[in-house]
């Protein structure tokens, strides 16, 4: 693909294009004026044949002009400036004038038609016009001294109304030719900009994507940790009860077992639900049922687990009753696995702007600056990294107190708000 070069700074427009379109208008008038010299210089009407030679001085000036126009084109029409443009200007105007003074039929005047259109293209509208003006004053002054000298009125006012009027269109032709130029000039910075703007966005694409995918992975690992892990964290616990009691008493040791293995069913569906979620979209989630579920779950004869629900969740986005779950979750899977607790209540209250849970255990407690500092890694004992993160999603909060032999209380809030299809997909 070929580039056409543009200017359109300083008032000053130029393209390869527009040279190549006055290389021609102004070779036609060349070769005009050379034609209606010669028929003169035929028919023996030269006339004021004060300098020697006259014909081909006159001839070698517009091949001069064809050269110059030529060479002007190919040295500077991919590259055009304003300052070249008006050094070019003003040895068009010495070469015209000389071409002019030199003509046998007058004709080559026309030539004077070039300068008030490039004056318009290089300066401005004022300067033209006035280019406009000074040349029709000097077209009248060459008519009435060196022309028509004796002529009738009309014989004499003709010939400076027409170029006058000629004058005016090559300036109003600038005008206008300038207006077209900007536009184009405009509209390619426009589509420069658009496929800078498209190469940009297919740049961010590839980065949302790359993003998505890291969003993607670690929902997934905080879904295995959250699910999996608490059901494993439930299976250990139950098996350990099972050795414990084998042998001693067959029934709470069935009863581990039986625990144990509904457990691994869970971890089963967890798995398979996770799965899922990466194929299609998430089926409709129930907080109530899910938490009713998880502490059914949860509960045996060594641990009792209560649950007090008040409020509706209506309202309330997936990502934030899904955080709230998995804090649920998540909560009562470090009860299992340090906290040595036989008593643990759970209290969610769902009000008009937020909920809150919080989960009190009777466990030996611990102290929470070291809790803290080990959560804040990813592969921290205690795994409250991956609820913070949910939590960061929703606009939710976490709190933890304790202090040893005492138990401990978790305490998390969300707020109650509807977020974007994206902020979903993130936090499920």
């Amino acid at each position: 693909m070929t580039v056409q070069a543009s200017h359109a700074q300083n008032n000053f427009v130029w393209s390869t294009e527009l040279g190549r379109r006055f290389l021609v208008i102004a070779g036609l008038l060349y070769l005009a004026a050379l034609g209606a010299n010669l028929i003169y210089v035929l028919n023996n009407q030269c006339g004021f044949a004060f300098v020697p030679g006259r014909p081909l001085m006159f001839t070698g000036t517009i091949l001069l002009l064809l050269v110059f126009e030529w060479s002007a084109h190919k040295l500077y029409g991919s590259n055009m400036t304003r300052q070249t443009g008006l050094w070019l200007l003003g040895m068009r105007l010495v070469l015209i004038e000389i071409a002019a003074t030199l003509d046998c039929s007058f004709f080559a005047n026309i030539l004077y038609l070039l300068l008030p259109f490039l004056v318009y293209i290089f300066v401005g509208k004022w300067t033209a016009s006035i280019m406009a003006i000074t040349l029709t004053t000097w077209i009248a002054i060459k008519v009435g001294f060196f022309r028509c000298t004796g002529c009738q009125i009309d014989e004499y006012v003709t010939p400076v109304l027409q170029f006058g009027v000629g004058f005016l269109w090559s300036t109003v032709m600038g005008g206008l030719v300038k207006g077209v130029e900007t536009n184009r000039a405009h509209a390619r910075l426009l589509l420069t900009d658009l496929e800078q703007s498209h190469q940009q966005l297919k740049e961010y694409a590839v980065q949302v994507e790359e993003l998505a995918a890291t969003e993607e992975r670690n929902r997934v690992a905080r879904d295995i940790h959250d699910s999996v892990g608490h059901s494993l964290a439930v299976i250990n616990v139950q098996l350990e009860k099972a050795l414990v009691f084998q042998g001693r008493d067959p029934i709470v040791t069935e009863r581990a077992i039986k625990d144990a293995r509904r457990a691994a069913k869970e971890a089963l569906n967890d798995v398979r639900a996770s799965v899922r979620t990466l194929r299609q979209a998430a089926d409709d989630f129930s907080f109530s049922e899910a938490v009713t579920g998880l502490v059914e779950q949860s509960g045996n004869d060594a641990l009792k687990v209560d649950l007090e629900i008040n409020g509706s969740e209506t309202g309330y986005s997936k990502p934030a009753l899904m955080t709230l779950y998995r804090a649920v979750q998540e909560g009562l899977t470090n009860v299992y696995k340090h906290s040595n607790a036989s008593h643990v209540q759970i209290l969610i209250q769902f009000d008009e702007t937020s909920a809150r849970m919080q989960l009190r255990d009777n466990g030996k407690g611990f102290h929470v600056d070291e809790i803290e500092g080990l959560s804040h890694h990813r592969d921290g004992q205690f795994g409250l990294q991956g609820i913070r993160e949910r939590l960061e999603l929703v606009g939710g909060e976490m709190s933890i107190e304790s202090e040893a032999g005492e138990g401990s209380v978790l305490t998390v809030t969300v707020p109650r708000q509807r977020l974007t299809g994206e902020a979903q997909g993130r936090i499920q």
